[in-house]
């Protein structure tokens, strides 16, 4: 195990060993390790699926996924492939990687494709599936849980990528048979929470819930793209790749497009350490073995990638003024920048002097953004999560406006009960799409200020049509019934009252009381209730 997480210290030290042992030169040493690390044994499942009879059809699947497979097979995977499957041949498939795995130090999957969320569990759909109810959908896809059952089984480095965050082509006929409608996603993949994904590292070529790109007709998807172009970098870990694949597909796609990463991989694991044994060999003395294992380039990027996710993890002015100081023109840059603006209420400067003068920004995170500063560019590069509206601490107040200003904007939020529920989310996603943020669903702080921004002209208008309500209604009060003793002992106290000249007798009635003329009037009540203490 240790071999596959740290394939140039395993070297290193086999060299150290070899050189201590009289009459074995470097050289011979050098010759030797290549032959022990080869027999590492490493496996990929590669599908794509684009021929689909009873779904929309996808043009570039079946090309990302040969382009990955020849991938992985220079980087010495035995590669398991299929293409536009049905799905008693992706179960082969799945039946043929899972034979292979035994004794494997690292096991891959690459599945591209339509893809389908429902109860929050995946499923990777064949090309021949008449998807009518979730019976269907069970007994004939293949579940992304029982995928990684197999991956699971011995201790090895297991990783997923998916480029299947389409929209879901079943979602009508999946929602008339769902006991809950919100439990079937109609775009693309749920993230994976369960003990499953330990020790795995996941990606998905979207955020969770969100619609990947598919890219030109025989062209490589913007996420297989970028993959093919980092992932036999020399010397890389699978952390660092996929952030250079997050950075590139963010930037390709407009910021439309954030592919998710879920890892819990222990170690580093290196897609092509053969390249990085191959610099070593290389050299021309021992000495010089270690400073140039490493790539200055490839060590700099992780570096970034690390303090930019420290950054995220903070998500303070100062932390991404931190990050912003060490790559001042760091892949994350226009990004940071945003978010200082953000978090410290700042107005983007439009000159010299404004930017002098507002070169020390505040630390304090305000909920309101100052009106009439949110830049397009600003708003653009702001990436919603759930930590961002946490963040705003919205009581249920403000998440009913949030749903009234979206609805006075002909979104359809649902009710305005105050629980932003999957309409609620639906409606700030296709608000955010309107602007061309990625769509989320969740909200940040400008975000927040825009929306409340577009919406007030409409909100006034709405807000002064709404009738007052009255704090509190007054009710006729209801005729008091008592017993027939007290009705007669009332009758006879009424009798005996003094009555100026003309005044008529009081009328007898069953009820006995003053309070009850005229079916119980509120001040006739309050006068009954007196007379009978």
């Amino acid at each position: 195990m240790k071999s596959a997480l740290l394939p140039r210290q395993w070297i290193f030290a086999k060299f150290a060993r070899a050189l201590a042992l009289p009459g074995l030169t470097l050289a011979a040493a050098l010759a030797a390790a290549p032959a022990s690390a080869d027999v590492e044994k490493r496996v990929a499942l590669v599908i794509g699926n684009g021929a689909y009879k009873s779904a929309p059809s996808l043009d570039n699947p079946v090309t990302d996924a040969k382009a990955v497979a020849a991938s992985l097979k220079r980087l010495g995977f035995q590669v398991v492939e299929g293409y536009d499957l049905g799905a008693s041949e992706m179960r082969g498939k799945l039946a043929a990687f899972s034979s292979a795995l035994p004794d494997s130090k690292a096991a891959m999957v690459f599945y591209a494709g339509h893809g389908v969320s429902v109860d929050e569990e995946n499923f990777l759909i064949p090309t021949d599936l008449g998807l009518k109810t979730q019976t269907d959908l069970d007994l004939n896809a293949i579940s992304l849980s029982i995928v990684l059952k197999q991956m699971k089984r011995e201790e090895r480095v297991n990783v997923v990528i998916l480029d299947a965050c389409r929209d879901n082509p079943f979602a009508v006929e999946l929602q008339r048979g769902a006991r809950n409608r919100s439990a079937v996603a109609e775009r693309g993949l749920s993230r994976v929470d369960s003990d499953l994904a330990k020790g795995t590292l996941i990606a998905f070529s979207t955020d969770p819930k969100s619609t990947a790109l598919d890219g030109k007709p025989g062209d490589n998807s913007p996420f297989t793209k970028a993959l093919l172009r980092h992932m036999e970098e020399p010397g890389v870990s699978i952390d660092t790749v996929m952030n250079r694949v997050r950075a590139e597909v963010w930037e390709v796609t407009k910021q439309k497009q954030m592919p998710w990463v879920n890892t819990s991989i222990i170690g580093e694991f290196i897609l092509n350490p053969a390249a990085a044994r191959t610099q070593v060999a290389a050299l021309p003395s021992a000495a010089a073995v270690l400073p140039a294992a490493a790539s200055p380039a490839a060590d700099r990027l992780a570096q970034e990638n690390k303090m930019w996710d420290s950054a995220q993890l903070g998500n303070t002015a100062e932390d991404y003024r931190a990050y912003l100081d060490a790559y001042p023109n760091g892949v994350y840059g226009a990004m940071a920048k945003a978010r200082v603006l953000r978090l410290s209420g700042a107005v983007p400067v439009a000159n010299a002097a404004s930017a002098a003068a507002n070169a020390a920004l505040p630390a304090a995170v305000p909920n309101d953004i100052p009106k009439g500063t949110v830049s397009p560019a600003a708003l653009k590069a702001e990436v919603g999560t759930m930590q961002t509206e946490k963040a705003l601490n919205l009581d249920q107040k403000g998440r009913r406006e949030i749903q009234q200003r979206l609805k006075v904007m002909d979104f359809t939020p649902g009710d305005t009960s105050g629980n932003l529920g999957p309409k609620s989310r639906q409606a700030i996603g296709d608000w955010q799409k309107r602007h061309e943020i990625q769509p989320t669903t969740w909200l940040t702080a400008l975000q927040r200020t825009a929306l409340l921004e577009e919406s007030e002209t409409a909100w006034k208008r709405f807000a002064n049509a709404q009738p007052m309500v009255p704090t509190r209604a007054l009710a006729p009060s209801r005729p008091q019934r008592v017993s027939p003793g007290i009705a007669a002992a009332q009758a006879q106290r009424r009798q005996q009252q003094p009555r100026a000249p003309g005044q008529p007798a009081p009328r007898e009635s069953g009820m006995g009381s003053v309070g009850a003329f005229i079916g119980g009037a509120i001040v006739g009540g309050a006068l009954g209730g007196l007379l009978r203490r």
